[in-house]
């Protein structure tokens, strides 16, 4: 298990950038997913997301088994992951893998409808979330601008966008560290539909 992941608790946390992220951006994801889909949750952790889809199936792929916390549950890596879904949404994860890692899992997604959640930040704001990570022991992390973000999904549309201040609270819970660093962040909901 990832320390900072909180196993089965993650994204339980009550601050206000934690409930927008890993509660209320659910609503918005859901209107993007029909009830005959089956839908993969890429990266999805603890399958917060599951609760408020109404899908056919709902599945979470993940490689932090600590994490499991229903019977659709598989311990596999994403990048390479081989199954087949109506729907599959990436929800905060693309900035734990490198550009040509997102590249080679998006060709290996075989899937009608694929939802990219995540979050971008530019000039002052990158460089002082750069600067928290540092004190983080997550895995490198590769944060993004808008511009460099679409530069890899160039194919997909965005259908949302959400601006918000990322405060010391979400740091003290989602990382466990102290920082009087806040930040502006954008979170950007992408959207690649392969019916049309």
């Amino acid at each position: 298990m990832i320390k900072e992941d909180n196993g089965k608790m993650f994204g339980k946390w009550k601050d206000e950038v934690s409930i927008l992220l890993y509660e209320d951006i659910n609503k918005h994801i859901s209107k993007y997913v029909k009830k005959i889909d089956t839908v993969g949750d890429y990266g999805g952790a603890n399958g917060l997301l599951g609760k408020s889809l109404k899908c056919k199936k709902y599945t979470v792929i993940d490689y932090d088994e600590s994490k499991k916390d229903n019977n659709n549950f598989i311990n596999d890596n994403i990048i390479t992951h081989k199954g087949e879904y109506d729907t599959v949404v990436l929800k905060l994860v693309l900035h734990y893998l490198k550009d040509i890692e997102i590249k080679r899992m998006l060709e290996n997604i075989k899937a009608k409808n694929i939802i990219i959640v995540q979050f971008v930040n530019s000039g002052i704001d990158l460089k002082i979330k750069q600067e928290i990570s540092k004190d983080s022991n997550e895995k490198k992390k590769y944060f993004r601008t808008k511009t460099e973000l679409l530069n890899i999904l160039y194919d997909f549309k965005e259908v949302d966008k959400f601006d918000y201040i990322v405060t010391s609270d979400f740091y003290k819970n989602r990382l466990q560290i102290d920082t009087y660093l806040q930040h502006k962040e954008t979170l950007l909901i992408l959207r690649k539909n392969n019916d049309n």
